[in-house]
């Protein structure tokens, strides 16, 4: 009974709002149901014992039925329910989430940082979390220390709910891993969110339908609008409407991030194989300095998530590293940027309508810095 009296008292005086949820509730009422199953099946069992015992005084006597009955009882839910609680009990209800951060674990150095979406999962297996990620469901409480705006409900761990704060997080200069399933990476985050992921991060492993990704060491965001206008129509299928590069922002390892923004304009369904994206860095004889082929996406661009893109009209923002041997002569200017899209299969490009590079590529002419 006072049990009971607790539990209501909690119910009343400690919930928040946050946690209104009949799945919480139930889990705060268990121990009260559990004594109270306990009392029903100890009063059965006393009520079966007194009328075995009336009917059959010598074992009354001995008080074998009164022993007997408790471990009959016991076997009984043992062979009906036994197998299946066992294999509940002892069942990893993460997907690959466990795999997937033993291997962020074993990759961990000093300093880094973890952000997911599952943040329990990280806590058990990779016995560390940072920050939690969702856009779109997120499951939190107002931070009584007033540090941070929300955090998680389960870990308590910062949330990263919009790109400026997953790019102060990825600035900060630690190492830090993004581990995230395929089906959250688009239905949890915004399209916007989700390319910065690709821009700044590399994807490293993958654990059944679990992604993991690893912060490059000079990570640069992805702008929201292109610098420059640009217009290369890829047989209607897909338009490349603008970039941004500024050669003053080249990253110590001489890496100059080129951002490119397309809008899918075709099903994808209709284009044979997924195009992978071309990019060189042309003298002027023609010579290539710097090349950077790479998919969309890393080759993780969903038919869905494409077609999304397309229907609303949001930027396929994508971004391409050159590795750029500065300072570059000025002997090899006019320099100039070739961009277009190839079968990987048979390393056809897709044609340009209106073309006047003469090999279906969208030329840009660079300014030196």
């Amino acid at each position: 009974s006072l049990l009971v009296v607790l539990v209501n008292l909690e119910h009343g005086l400690l919930f928040t709002n946050n946690w209104v949820k009949a799945r919480y509730l139930f889990i705060l009422v268990q121990p009260a149901l559990f004594v109270l199953a306990a009392q029903s099946v100890a009063q059965t069992l006393n009520f079966f014992t007194e009328q075995l015992s009336l009917r059959l005084p010598v074992l009354r006597r001995s008080g074998f039925v009164a022993r007997l009955l408790p471990l009959a009882a016991v076997l009984l839910v043992a062979g009906f329910w036994g197998q299946t609680a066992w294999h509940t009990t002892h069942a990893k209800n993460t997907g690959n989430y466990n795999t997937a951060f033993e291997y962020v674990k074993a990759n961990l150095q000093p300093g880094d940082k973890i952000i997911t979406i599952h943040s329990t999962a990280a806590y058990i297996f990779a016995g560390q979390v940072d920050y939690y990620a969702n856009q779109v469901s997120a499951k939190v409480l107002e931070d009584e220390e007033e540090s941070f705006g929300f955090v998680d409900r389960y870990i308590g761990r910062p949330l990263i709910d919009n790109v400026d704060a997953l790019n102060q997080v990825l600035a900060q200069g630690n190492r830090v891993w993004f581990v995230v399933d395929d089906a959250r990476l688009y239905r949890r985050f915004k399209p916007y969110f989700t390319q910065q992921i690709f821009a700044q991060m590399d994807f490293v492993h993958q654990s059944g339908q679990v992604f993991i990704f690893k912060s490059r060491p000079f990570p640069q965001p992805v702008p929201p609008e292109p610098a420059m206008p640009l217009d290369g129509n890829f047989n209607r299928q897909i338009l490349l409407q603008g970039y941004t590069l500024d050669l003053n922002r080249v990253s110590p390892d001489g890496t100059a991030s080129l951002a490119l923004f397309w809008r899918p304009a075709a099903d994808v369904s209709n284009i044979a194989q997924p195009p992978k994206v071309f990019v060189q860095l042309r003298n002027n004889q023609g010579r290539i300095i710097a090349q950077a082929d790479h998919y969309f996406y890393e080759g993780l661009l969903t038919v869905t998530e494409w077609n999304l893109l397309r229907e609303s009209g949001e930027w396929l923002r994508d971004t391409a590293d050159l590795q750029i041997p500065l300072p570059l002569s000025a002997d090899g200017a006019p320099y100039r940027l070739y961009v277009g899209l190839y079968n990987p299969i048979n390393f056809e490009r897709f044609p340009i309508i209106g073309d006047t590079s003469g090999e279906n590529a969208v030329v840009i002419n660079l300014n030196l810095p």
